[in-house]
């Protein structure tokens, strides 16, 4: 059957050597304890999600002439990357949407944008937090060509 929505229960993640893909279309919201049955029911805050790469790759993946809105991440901590260009996230051609979402620890080792990289495309980010990455290049946090960017309620630390 067709995949509408991926509901992520507390917990920590590894991703195993490789970054998650994720897929078009469908969003994914952590936050979850396991047992709901309804949407709403989730609190984020409550029953951390932990998306890990424990320093072996990046941690989410994801673009490739998507649409606004055909990316969104809702409810993660997004940690432990260590990729080339974009610990945390990395896409081309895409334009996510992330909220509640915290990048910490993400290193770009020889590149740009320990968080984020993204090239081409637009970005929404709503209560997101960004602490402690750090890349090789220019931009700890973020760095992207050719972007357009939002960012409501977001904190940048160290």
């Amino acid at each position: 059957p067709d995949v509408t929505e991926i509901w992520v229960a507390a917990g920590t993640y590894p991703c195993g050597g490789s970054a998650y893909l994720l897929p078009r279309g469908v969003p994914m919201y952590g936050g979850f304890t396991g047992v709901e049955t309804e949407w709403s029911e989730r609190d984020p805050h409550l029953n951390q999600t932990t998306l890990d790469a424990n320093g072996q790759s990046g941690v989410l993946e994801g673009g490739g002439d998507w649409a606004f809105g055909e990316l969104l991440v809702d409810g993660f901590v997004i940690t432990g990357g260590r990729a080339t260009q974009g610990g945390g996230f990395y896409a081309y051609d895409a334009n996510p949407i992330f909220v509640n979402c915290d990048f910490r620890g993400n290193i770009a080792t020889a590149g740009d944008g320990g968080a984020l990289w993204i090239y081409e495309g637009a970005g929404l980010f709503v209560n997101c937090d960004f602490r402690g990455n750090e890349a090789g290049g220019s931009g700890g946090a973020i760095d992207w060509y050719d972007c357009l960017a939002t960012f409501v309620n977001c904190r940048f630390r160290n």
